[in-house]
């Protein structure tokens, strides 16, 4: 399952909706939201924004994902001067 997936069954399920139920709240099939819940495909946007419209959730909410480390940093190096040709 994708992380998308994941994230919508389990918005779906906090919501108290089957499939079909978020379909027809979201004008999109029970198909579509199928085979988004198993990772086969993702939505387009505007998908997207009908499926968070029905789940009265903000769109950012499928953006989460868990925080990285951050990058190291890069060590510091004096700057190479290009020679003048001659």
């Amino acid at each position: 399952m994708s992380v998308f997936g994941t994230k919508l069954r389990q918005l779906r399920e906090a919501a108290g909706l089957t499939q079909k139920e978020l379909a027809v709240k979201s004008g999109l099939t029970q198909q579509a939201i199928d085979t988004w819940e198993r990772g086969t495909r993702d939505p387009g946007w505007s998908k997207v924004v009908k499926l968070c419209a029905a789940l009265e959730v903000e769109c950012g909410t499928f953006l989460e994902v868990e925080p990285c480390e951050p990058a190291p940093e890069p060590p510091l190096e004096s700057p190479v001067r290009k020679q003048k040709k001659k």
